[in-house]
């Protein structure tokens, strides 16, 4: 069994990707799944005083914040590359991580997907106005995305 542990509820986006980078990188890691209920326990503030996901552990050394990690285990592991070469496509790159950290989920994830499909799962009654809204937002910042994603392709290829 690996020494590298993931901490973090499995449908967590920045969960998520952290899991994908280690699978692209082909590095060997154990998944501990929490709950919602164990962000808030003085033992998970050991791991991430701030009580967010996802926490990588390995050994003695504790790294949250996705960014960090994502940059850590490219640079630490062996494997291909997960960022372009070239300087002009790694800032694309960071762009659009900023867009989707600073713009889709804390609208698309905090209030979307929460009021939509997390409430109703914990018994809560959902805010039709918020999903409404949120929704007509997360559209506009999608299509922003797409086409950037679409020029910046477009550019790549020249």
């Amino acid at each position: 069994m690996s020494n590298l542990v993931v901490h973090g509820f499995p449908v967590s986006p920045n969960v998520r990707s952290a899991r994908i980078a280690l699978i692209e990188k082909g590095v060997d890691y154990h998944f501990n799944e929490i709950g919602f209920d164990y962000l808030g326990t003085d033992e998970y503030a050991k791991l991430n005083p701030f009580r967010k996901m996802p926490v990588l552990e390995q050994g003695d050394f504790i790294l949250y914040e996705t960014p960090a990690i994502l940059g850590y285990v490219d640079e630490a592991f062996a494997g291909p590359s997960l960022q372009p070469v070239d300087p002009k496509a790694r800032a694309q790159v960071r762009k659009w991580i900023g867009i989707a950290a600073n713009y889709l989920y804390p609208v698309g994830v905090m209030q979307l997907f929460l009021q939509r499909i997390m409430t109703p799962i914990m018994g809560g009654v959902s805010d039709e106005v918020l999903i409404a809204e949120s929704a007509n937002i997360t559209s506009q910042h999608l299509d922003i995305l797409e086409r950037e994603l679409t020029t910046s392709l477009l550019w790549v290829m020249r």
